[in-house]
């Protein structure tokens, strides 16, 4: 009597001893996981922040000078007020503006033929006022897709350590003559040790991200610097909250794992003091080996192995089936994640295609743009870049209907893609493509082009072929020149510059 006494003393006191153990080991666990999970959410955040910063300055720079001399109007006429603060997007200054720069430089193209500097003031200010409301409409777009706080481009001063907010995602109203605007030129104090990111990414030579914290660390700051021909015009900064909801959402999830932790503890433990009971020691050997065994070679197997070796209804078989059921819960699971994986990778691919023709589109083009331009900043330099237009296509769709226009755009994807058959080929807008040139074709390009405009001729002159099947189109292009593009964008342009011009001459014949 008094050993079954003293066994269950020592039952009970090494129950308590383990029921203090696994509230510890819960707790330990969980807060562990929360400053994991914690540092982890404030890693996403800096991440998504500085891709942020870095999509927009892209997008900025894909503008290339024209953001330049946007930049330069506003500070030149900082006291007058320019976007109205009702504006809902782009579209209709820019269409204002586009008559205005037709009436007064008619036959005329801008950036070719008449440079920014040289138009009048009121082209020049509904120049601005498009391109204002349409980054405007850019960055609160991607503030509310991203659920991020804020995007911004500031202009630093170094001499007095000022910064000007010119593009705020938070349309900020100022009133002038009765009339409501988005503030476009505001200043603030902004100095180097409190804002020492800010100042490292304006004074860094390359585009990198930089990352700041408030002073209460519940909000992130990063900044990309937007260089464009060499001229460092200002910095893209978006910021993110790294408390709030997600915080929550983390107590919780460790407040859970809390709870789960020390269940399966106790249940463990109460095997224990089971086996110190019943001398069930082989038993717990054996699952043990069975568990490192499945830990090893992940073979689900090791779940109907256990459930065969460990018959009967006490504590060590309930655990047993317990582990069984969690190795057919892992392996439904991996299933599940694998699954999951490929059908991301399927979406990630679809992504990049253009859906009316079945090629490379416009995201796509962007991503290979960007890996020639590493090439080229490694000392490659043998690519041109071809870019092809369809002329009429506005007309096609309103004389014949949009499925008409589309048979014309898919026809032309075909000939692109047969003439420049050892190179990507790239659907960029609506009736242009592009087509990255290397190799064979980068030698033989004027051969291709000549007969791109042979095919291009010929479908034109037969008469058996439906009036959206005769299609007129321009090719032009540009090859890396060392001593004149200092990148993959400066080719770009001068291939566009080259397709205007044959286009142009196309429409006089």
């Amino acid at each position: 009597m008094d050993n079954l006494r003293k066994i269950d003393s020592i039952a009970t006191k090494s129950a308590l001893a383990f029921l203090f153990f696994a509230l510890l080991a819960s707790f330990f666990a969980s807060f562990v996981c929360f400053q994991s999970q914690a540092s982890r959410f404030r890693a996403e955040k800096e991440e998504l922040c500085k891709k942020i910063c870095s999509i927009v300055g892209d997008i900025m720079l894909s503008d290339g000078i024209n953001i330049a001399y946007t930049q330069d109007f506003v500070f030149q006429n900082k006291g007058e007020e320019l976007v109205r603060s009702d504006f809902i997007d782009s579209a209709a200054d820019k269409r204002i503006f586009e008559q205005l720069f037709a009436e007064r430089y008619p036959n005329k193209i801008f950036g070719v033929n008449v440079k920014f500097s040289e138009m009048q003031s009121d082209v020049k200010k509904a120049f601005a006022v498009f391109k204002i409301e349409y980054f405007l409409d850019l960055f609160e777009k991607v503030k509310s897709d991203f659920g991020i706080c804020g995007v911004y481009y500031f202009v630093p001063d170094e001499k007095d350590e000022m910064v000007f907010t010119v593009l705020n995602a938070e349309r900020k109203e100022v009133v002038s003559d009765g009339k409501k605007y988005v503030s476009v030129f505001s200043k603030e104090k902004k100095g180097r040790a409190e804002n020492e990111a800010l100042w490292a990414s304006w004074k860094n030579e390359k585009a990198s991200g930089f990352v700041d914290t408030s002073a209460d660390k519940k909000s992130i700051f990063a900044y990309e610097p937007l260089i464009v021909n060499g001229r460092k015009l200002g910095v893209v900064c978006a910021n993110a909250e790294v408390g709030g909801e997600e915080r929550n959402e983390i107590l919780f999830s460790c407040a859970r794992l809390f709870a789960e932790i020390f269940v399966i503890l106790f249940v463990v433990g109460s095997v224990v003091i089971g086996f110190f009971k019943k001398l069930y020691l082989n038993k717990i050997v054996e699952l043990d080996g069975i568990v490192n065994d499945y830990a090893f070679d992940k073979n689900v197997r090791n779940a109907k192995i256990i459930e065969d070796r460990t018959k009967g209804k006490n504590e060590i078989a309930f655990l047993s089936h317990s582990f069984a059921n969690m190795i057919r819960e892992l392996e439904n699971y991996m299933t599940i994640l694998s699954a999951k994986n490929i059908h991301n990778a399927l979406d990630h691919e679809m992504s990049l295609k253009d859906a009316l023709t079945g090629i490379r589109n416009k995201k796509a083009f962007d991503g290979a743009m960007q890996k020639m331009e590493k090439k080229v900043s490694e000392g490659y330099s043998d690519f041109g870049i071809a870019i092809i237009s369809l002329s009429d296509i506005k007309l096609l769709n309103d004389t014949f209907g949009h499925e008409k226009g589309n048979i014309a755009i898919k026809k032309l994807c075909f000939i692109v893609c047969h003439v420049f058959e050892h190179s990507p080929v790239f659907r960029i807008g609506g009736d242009d493509f592009a087509a990255i040139l290397e190799d064979s074709d980068y030698k033989n390009i004027k051969s291709l082009v000549a007969d791109f405009n042979s095919q291009i001729a010929a479908g034109k002159n037969d008469e058996n072929l439906s009036q959206w099947e005769r299609l007129s189109a321009s090719a032009g292009y540009a090859l890396f020149d060392d001593l004149i593009d200092e990148s993959v964008f400066d080719v770009l342009s001068r291939a566009q510059k080259d397709k205007n011009k044959k286009k142009k001459h196309l429409e006089k014949k």
